[in-house]
Formats: C-alpha cells, sequence, structure tokens
C-alpha cells in the first residue's frame, strides 16, 4: 500500500521553474501523475511538448483520459518492469527531456527495494525506487526535478545509490519545503534537481579542472560501533573519538584505546556525523596524532596541516551552509554524500571568494563532487 499525496499547485509551479530559461523540453513525463498537477504546470510553460503520464490507479489515469485526451497517458505499476514493457511507456525510453516527480513515499513495510542501476543491485528507499527507475527514461541533454522526503537525502538506506549516481549525474538540493506544503501532512520535503543536461556536464568539468590543479581531500566515515567497544592494552591500540570528545576545536582524547584497522593520521579535521552540530565541534587533528572514530564523526584527510587550517576556517566562515544539512526526524545527522556536497559548496566560496592560490578543494575520486545550491 503506497500513499497518494498529490501536489498542490504552487508547489507544481515553483518545481517547474526550476530549470534555464534557456531549456525547451519536448517530451515531458510524470510517472506518477496523480492529478497531473506537475504536467499541468509544465504544459502551462512549454505548451508544445510532449506529455507523457503514468498512474497506478485506473481510476486516476480513467479521469486523465478525459481531462487531457491530448496526453499519453499509461496505467502502469512503474516500479514492475513487466508492467512497465507491456504498457505505452515501453516505447518512451531514452526519450524524455525532462521528468517531473512526486513520487509516493511512505509504505507499510520499511524493507528496502530492489532496484538495478547500470547492472548493480541496490536496497532503496520508495522514493528513490522511482527516482533511479526514472533516469531509464532520459536522455543526455535532460533533467529530473524531484520533491523528495528528507528521509531520502539523508537515510542510511539510500546513501549508496546517491553516491552512486553521482558519478554520472550532477544533483542539487535546490528549495526545503515548509511542513505545510501538502494539505492534511506534515513532511519535511526538497525540490532536488538530477541533471545529465550537457550545459551542467559542461560546469562540473569547468569544476573538476579547477580542483585538479589543487590538493584533493578525502571525506570519509569512521568505522567503530559504539555499543561493540573492546578496548585493548596492545601497544598497537589508539585512542577512540567519538562526538564527545570533540571540544573547541580540539580532539580531547579521552576514549579508551582500541585496535582498529581504519587510523586516521593528523593533520585532519573532525567533524560530527550525529548529533547537534556547532562550530566548535569542526575540530583540528594534529599532526603526527593517530586516532580510531566511532561511526558518529567524519574526518577530512589527505590535506598538508596549512590546508587542514584553511579549510576549516572556511568551513567557520560559512558555517550556515554545512549547519543547514543536518536533518532528520530524530537525531540530526548528516550523510556522507550529504557532507561531501556541502563541502565541496564551501571549497566553491571559497574560491569565488579567496585569492587564486587556493591550497586544497574537492574531494578525492573515491568521493563523487557534488554541488549543494539553496534557491530561496
Amino acid at each position: 500500500m503506497i500513499d497518494q499525496i498529490y501536489t498542490p499547485p504552487e508547489l507544481a509551479s515553483i518545481l517547474v521553474g526550476c530549470l534555464p530559461k534557456s531549456f525547451h523540453p519536448q517530451v515531458i513525463a510524470d510517472f506518477a501523475a496523480g492529478e497531473g498537477s506537475l504536467l499541468c504546470a509544465a504544459e502551462n510553460l512549454w505548451p508544445r511538448a510532449r506529455t507523457l503520464a503514468n498512474d497506478l490507479s485506473p481510476a486516476t489515469v480513467q479521469w486523465l483520459r478525459g481531462a487531457h485526451a491530448e496526453w499519453v497517458v499509461a496505467n502502469a505499476n512503474f516500479l514492475n518492469e513487466r508492467s512497465v514493457r507491456s504498457s505505452s511507456l515501453n516505447a518512451w525510453a531514452g526519450r524524455v527531456d525532462l521528468v517531473l516527480l512526486n513520487p509516493p513515499f511512505s509504505q507499510r513495510s520499511r524493507t528496502p527495494l530492489a532496484v538495478t542501476y547500470r547492472d548493480d543491485p541496490f536496497g532503496v528507499s520508495l522514493a528513490m525506487a522511482f527516482v533511479v527507475k526514472s533516469l531509464e527514461f532520459v536522455h543526455r541533454d535532460s533533467y529530473v526535478l524531484a520533491v523528495l522526503p528528507d528521509g531520502c537525502l539523508v537515510s542510511k538506506c539510500d546513501e549508496q545509490i546517491w553516491h552512486r549516481l553521482r558519478q554520472d549525474f550532477h544533483v542539487e538540493v535546490l528549495r526545503d519545503n515548509a511542513n505545510s506544503t501538502f494539505n492534511g501532512v506534515r513532511a519535511r520535503t526538497s525540490i532536488v534537481r538530477i541533471s545529465r543536461h550537457r550545459q551542467a556536464l559542461q560546469n562540473s568539468a569547468l569544476h573538476g579542472s579547477r580542483l585538479g590543479a589543487t590538493a584533493l581531500y578525502e571525506l570519509k566515515r569512521g568505522q567503530v560501533q559504539m555499543h561493540s567497544l573492546r578496548p585493548s592494552r596492545s601497544q598497537k591500540a589508539v585512542p577512540l573519538v567519538h562526538t564527545s570528545h570533540l571540544i573547541q576545536g580540539k580532539v580531547v582524547q579521552s576514549g579508551p584505546r582500541i585496535l582498529a584497522k581504519h587510523v586516521v593520521r593528523g593533520p585532519a579535521i573532525l567533524l560530527p556525523r550525529v548529533g547537534r552540530a556547532t562550530p566548535d565541534k569542526v575540530c583540528l587533528l594534529e599532526a603526527g596524532q593517530n586516532v580510531v572514530l566511532s561511526d558518529c564523526v567524519l574526518s577530512v584527510e589527505g590535506l598538508s596541516i596549512d590546508q587542514v587550517l584553511g579549510f576549516r576556517r572556511d568551513i567557520l566562515s560559512n558555517w550556515a551552509t554545512l549547519a543547514e544539512a543536518y536533518r532528520g526526524t530524530g537525531a540530526p545527522h548528516i550523510t556522507l554524500a550529504r557532507a561531501s556536497a556541502v563541502l565541496d559548496r564551501v571549497c566553491e566560496l571559497a574560491l569565488n571568494t579567496s585569492t587564486p592560490n587556493v591550497r586544497y578543494c574537492g574531494t578525492s575520486s573515491r568521493i563523487p563532487t557534488s554541488t549543494l545550491e539553496v534557491v530561496e
């Protein structure tokens, strides 16, 4: 059983306005169309575009066909490959310029849904499954605009697929929607733009070339779970750092010593992954210090001491950019993908405001670069 929460016209208009004015799609699709508000907003902007709508409900499909005789309307279970193949959707794979989505995102079972992207299997949330499936329908010069729940952006369930998608797409979080956006439902959602559009790719290539002449940092997550600590008296054991050891910009090594494979060697920047993030918790790990991180701590590594000091100053100078990325219905937290995006944004701001001799910037190839934009 999935939810049926339709997109308010006001939000639909905001969504379709999140595209370059030079972009003129010829084929527009919504694979969870509902009452068609997203497609109607798009039709107002691009009246000559071909419109493709799909919905799981036969009654909704019948209404759409009566109200919009000029649209191509399908009645397929979008997450079922056989259902899609046997519907009119099958002819549109790889031909869509713009996908608009407000996918269902609540379900009775919390079991991850199985999807395949480039022959690799992933377990994802319901909303993310719609996003992944939609990408089969777009071509190189295309956009996907989606209203996604914050859980889809920050949950552990979807972290791996976001990491993989950012290797092929330019992903931007454009807007945080108010909790009261949907009538009768309080849900934190965001507008996300996923692009393989040529101009966006060129911008990414330019961004990459600027970073290429500088030192690349590595963003990592700690591996030690606090409930499974095993203190050791071995000479090879190193101190554990948890969020409680990040105090006033310094790492206070009061944790137990443990044996672990993943040791962080200073200089580095440590910051919390979980909990209330404050500027004093963005800490410097001094050169020569070796520590092991709990899974509640992130590290920025691979930089010289001067680069680490400069990067930390820039993070603190753009603190609001980082702080906004900590979200969650329970304890505030940040995913590795979201942290990567926001730190790249800090780098971008530094490049635009500092001298040409920027001495750090950009994640390593193991953490794909992306951009986080907040559009008022």
